[in-house]
């Protein structure tokens, strides 16, 4: 990430998992469904390369203790959102997926907001 700063590369990012969620909401094949859920693929695709370069050049020392607690907080993330969507999507249905992938974006679009100047 040298020519690019790494805020850009995670803003653009999250730019196209919106895009393709855009994409998911209005698709009405199977193929344009799963081309829209490659489009978010290719956006998310950036997050933990992005965060593990951050971290590598925050901790240079300490680089294999970092990781493993990016990838501890990042798993329990994961673990618990999605507990999260599964009990939202049980309680509104699964055609709010795309309202929840947007407004998850939007979240991290605001957190990466307020901490840009660390980047």
């Amino acid at each position: 990430m040298k020519r690019i700063p790494a805020i850009y590369v995670v803003f653009f990012s999250m730019v196209i998992v919106i895009f393709g969620a855009l994409l998911l909401q209005y698709s009405n094949s199977l193929f344009a469904g799963l081309a829209a859920t490659a489009v978010m693929g290719v956006g998310i695709a950036s997050s933990f390369p992005v965060m593990l370069g951050y971290t590598a050049s925050a901790f240079p020392e300490n680089s294999g203790t970092a990781f493993s607690i990016v990838m501890g907080i990042a798993l329990i993330g994961n673990m618990i959102l999605s507990s999260f969507v599964g009990f939202m999507l049980d309680m509104f249905g699964i055609g709010q997926l795309n309202l929840l992938l947007i407004s998850f974006v939007i979240i991290m679009i605001g957190i990466l907001s307020t901490v840009k100047y660390k980047l």
